[in-house]
């Protein structure tokens, strides 16, 4: 402007690139607090399924998310960050990480629970993301650069919604 360049100030947003988008609403509804642990994590989607903050009955979705299948804020909670890590001065590419193994048990066992998106490994990002702000759906696995484009709809279903990125966890 005139010939001046002007910013923004904004909280550091760098650990969000991939996260979990979680309905604060219904961990208000379910009298949780923002889960800083993976056995949090699951004992609020445990809440979101058993006590139905979105009021979906047998339809409501405690997890869901498309079919990238990783999760960065539960993967770096077995200490895996990003695609190549370094593991005893060597470096390894998250296949062949022997803590992916740790996190594919914990994400299988959300599965079997029934708290994650049985249709996980077959929706597209656009499914997950109308699961979500259709109001059916309390937590979504988003890229942060794609809440402008939910924040209209999620308004427009469910006009009291909030919600907020799960800051990082931590696990074993």
């Amino acid at each position: 402007v005139d010939g001046k360049i002007y910013g923004i100030p904004t909280l550091n947003v760098s650990y969000v690139s991939l996260g979990l988008l979680i309905r604060t609403d219904w961990l208000e509804k379910v009298g949780k607090s923002m889960p800083t642990t993976l056995d949090e994590f699951a004992d609020v989607l445990k809440a979101f399924k058993e006590q139905d903050p979105g009021g979906n009955g047998k339809n409501n979705i405690p997890f869901t998310m498309d079919s990238v299948g990783l999760a960065d804020n539960v993967m770096g909670a077995f200490g895996i960050y990003g695609q190549w890590n370094d593991k005893d001065g060597q470096l390894v590419n998250v296949s062949n990480d022997p803590a992916l193994k740790d996190y594919a048990e914990y994400m299988r066992s959300l599965y079997q629970q029934g708290l994650l998106d049985p249709e996980f490994a077959t929706n597209k990002s656009a499914t997950s993301a109308e699961k979500f702000t259709s109001g059916r759906a309390g937590v979504l696995l988003t890229r942060w650069s794609s809440i402008p484009g939910y924040e209209e709809a999620l308004k427009k279903n469910v006009p009291d919604a909030k919600y907020e990125y799960i800051p990082p966890m931590t696990g074993p």
